[in-house]
C-alpha cells in the first residue's frame, strides 16, 4: 500500500526488543488528504499544528507501533480502546458478580479465570508478518492449539491429556433446575452492573465509524495500491503463485493475495509458503509501511475528536477499576482449568 517512502514518514527503526516504530512526522503535515487528492475541504477540516503538537508533547501516540517479538501491531486509535486483556476483566467481573449473588442464595459455582493467551496478541496484517508467526500459524489466523482445534484446522497439534475435573462451573448446573433458576435471577438482578460494563467496552460515537472509514480509505488508496504492486512484482520474482482477484480487489486478507494459500491448514508446504510470503513482506518493508499508511489517516481525526476519545478512555479505565474490584472480592470463586 505505498511507494518508497511514504509521504510525510521517514524509515523505520528497530529497537533493542524488536518493536518497529513507524514514525510519520505529522505536524504540519496532517492536512493532506488520506487518499492523496488533497482538496481544500480535506485541508479546512485538517487540525492545526499547534493542535498536533500539543497532544504529542501530552503523550498522543500518532504511530503505528510493530513488535517483531510478539507478533502485535499497535494503531493510534488502539490505546483508547479496551485491549483484549481489559475486555477479559470486565467480562469476568460480570460472570463473577452473578456467581456472588447466587452463591449467597446457597448455589455455589466456580468461575473460570479469563486470561489473555499470548496468541491473541499477534496481528495479521494482509497475511503473516514474521516468520515465526508464518512457521508456526502459516496462512491460520494466530490463536491457542486449543483453538486451533476447536475451529477444525487441518494440522492443529493433538490435544495433550486433560486432567478430571472437579469445581463445578456453571456448565455443570442443568439449564432446567432450580439452581439455575438462582443463577438466571442474580444475571437478572445484576443486569445493571452488566450493560455499564459492557458499555463500557463499546464507542458507539461517531469518531468511531470515521476512523474505520478513514482507514479503508488508506488501504484503497493508490498508495496502496502501488505498495501491493511492489510485494506482488516480489512474489512473481521469487516463484509465489499471486491470487489476480485479490490484488486486483485490493483486500489480500488472511491468505496474503497467494494463490494455494489456505487458512485452514497448518502443514510443511503452507508454512514453506508463508515464510516466502514473509520474506518479500520484510524486501519491500510492507507491514511498516502499510501499518504507517494506517496510522497516517488515523491520526487527523484522533486530534480533532481528541477530547471525546479520552473521555471514552477514563469512562473505560473507571468500569475496569470497578470490574477489578469484583474480581478480587470474589477471588474464591474463581478457578483454573
Amino acid at each position: 500500500m505505498i511507494s518508497s517512502h511514504l509521504p510525510g514518514s521517514r524509515p523505520s527503526t528497530v529497537g533493542a526488543r524488536g518493536r518497529v516504530l513507524v514514525t510519520l512526522v505529522l505536524v504540519g503535515t496532517l492536512a493532506a488528504c488520506t487518499g492523496g487528492t488533497g482538496d481544500d475541504r480535506a485541508r479546512d477540516d485538517a487540525p492545526d499544528a499547534a493542535a498536533t503538537a500539543a497532544a504529542i508533547s501530552a503523550g498522543v501516540v500518532l504511530d503505528a507501533e510493530l513488535n517483531q517479538q510478539t507478533g502485535a501491531i499497535t494503531f493510534p486509535l488502539d490505546p483508547f480502546l479496551p485491549t483484549k486483556a481489559d475486555s477479559s476483566v470486565l467480562d469476568e467481573a460480570i460472570l463473577l458478580d452473578a456467581a456472588a449473588c447466587a452463591d449467597a442464595q446457597g448455589v455455589r459455582y466456580l468461575v473460570p479465570a479469563r486470561d489473555v493467551p499470548q496468541e491473541y496478541d499477534q496481528d495479521a496484517l494482509d497475511g503473516p508478518w514474521t516468520i515465526a508467526q508464518a512457521e508456526r500459524f502459516a496462512f491460520v489466523q494466530p490463536m491457542t492449539d486449543a483453538d486451533l482445534r476447536g475451529n477444525g484446522i487441518v494440522g492443529a497439534p493433538s490435544a495433550p491429556p486433560v486432567a478430571p475435573r472437579a469445581d463445578r462451573t456453571l456448565g455443570d448446573i442443568p439449564t432446567d433446575s432450580p439452581e439455575r433458576q438462582v443463577v438466571d435471577e442474580c444475571y437478572a438482578k445484576n443486569k445493571k452492573v452488566a450493560a455499564e460494563l459492557r458499555a463500557a467496552q463499546s464507542p458507539t460515537a461517531p469518531w468511531m465509524r470515521e476512523l474505520s472509514d478513514a482507514a479503508t480509505a488508506a488501504q484503497e488508496s493508490d498508495v496502496a495500491d502501488g505498495l501491493r504492486a511492489e510485494l506482488r512484482a516480489c512474489y512473481e520474482q521469487q516463484g509465489i503463485a499471486v491470487d489476480p482477484a485479490a490484488f486486483d480487489d485490493g483486500h489480500l486478507g488472511f491468505t496474503a493475495g497467494v494463490a494455494g494459500a489456505d487458512p485452514g491448514t497448518i502443514d510443511a508446504d503452507q508454512i514453506a509458503l508463508a515464510v516466502g510470503v514473509v520474506r518479500c513482506k520484510d524486501q519491500v518493508r510492507y507491514t511498516e509501511r502499510a501499518a504507517a499508511l494506517v496510522a497516517q489517516a488515523q491520526a487527523p481525526l484522533i486530534i480533532r475528536n481528541l477530547d471525546e476519545m479520552r473521555a471514552f478512555r477514563q469512562n473505560l479505565d473507571d468500569a475496569l477499576a470497578q470490574a477489578q474490584d469484583i474480581v478480587a472480592a470474589h477471588a474464591d470463586l474463581t478457578t483454573t482449568w
